[in-house]
């Protein structure tokens, strides 16, 4: 780039002084120009034309861009194909902005505009997905930004699932602690549930694993016995036991013991 600015102030002292020799000669031919080399130059070929007939002046439809935003942008991207979507967003993006959508049809910009969305559609890029050069940071990209678009938010699904997998973790976690208040709401009513416990001769031993028998005393613990069953009071429980096992109620006096 040093040598290209080098050659072009050459160029310039060179034509200043061409024109100064022959000022005042009414003949354009002896005053030689040289263009200045382009420092920022980027070719490009224009795709076929879906909406009109192509310029014979210009049928292969070769551009050239001598910009040096544009040029320092493609420095970033590795290949040509990676850079053309860029460059073709922003274009969009800008004819975007400068038609009114009102009246899209009549404005200068429609035809030009149906041009970059049959591009996009024909390459099977998302417009809306693809972002222009301007959003694109100044560091070395990598890898495709439309790739990388669809891999953000592939780490947004994943984050998303992880988020639930975390939430079952803790519903699996909430369950097995409160399993037995879960299985007291979702079985049987309480009542037939301490008949049952009765039946089977398994009041006792449930009693006994639960530990609600008071170490001191050896009374039992009617409000655990009833939460056990499913009821939120002790006074329940302790007429079902009157009921249905009243062995309880005697050794509850006496100090109760399996």
């Amino acid at each position: 780039m040093t040598r290209f600015r080098k050659v072009n102030v050459l160029i310039d002292e060179y034509n200043e002084e061409n024109i100064h020799e022959h000022k005042g000669e009414l003949r354009l031919d002896l005053i030689k120009r040289h263009s200045r080399y382009k420092e920022w130059l980027l070719n490009s070929l224009l795709s076929d034309s879906v909406t009109r007939n192509p310029n014979n002046d210009n049928y292969l439809g070769y551009v050239t861009w001598d910009n040096e935003f544009l040029y320092r942008k493609a420095l970033q991207i590795e290949s040509q194909e990676e850079y053309v979507p860029f460059l073709n967003k922003l274009i969009y993006d800008y004819l975007v902005l400068m038609t009114p959508v009102e009246k899209r049809e009549e404005h200068i910009f429609h035809q030009p505009l149906l041009e970059f969305e049959n591009w996009f559609m024909k390459k099977g890029y998302s417009i809306e997905h693809t972002p222009n050069l301007l959003e694109i940071g100044d560091g070395k990209v990598l890898s495709n930004p439309l790739a990388q678009k669809l891999e953000d938010i592939k780490k947004e699904k994943d984050n998303i699932n992880q988020e639930y997998s975390n939430l079952l973790t803790i519903q699996k976690k909430m369950k097995k602690e409160h399993k037995r208040a879960i299985e007291l709401v979702t079985s049987k009513v309480p009542e037939q549930r301490f008949i049952d416990l009765v039946n089977n001769n398994e009041l006792d031993k449930k009693i006994k694993e639960d530990g609600l028998i008071h170490k001191t005393s050896g009374a039992i613990n009617w409000t655990g016995l009833a939460r056990m069953v499913g009821l939120k009071d002790g006074k329940t429980a302790k007429k079902y036991a009157e009921k249905y096992a009243p062995y309880l109620l005697r050794d509850d006096e006496e100090g109760y013991s399996l």
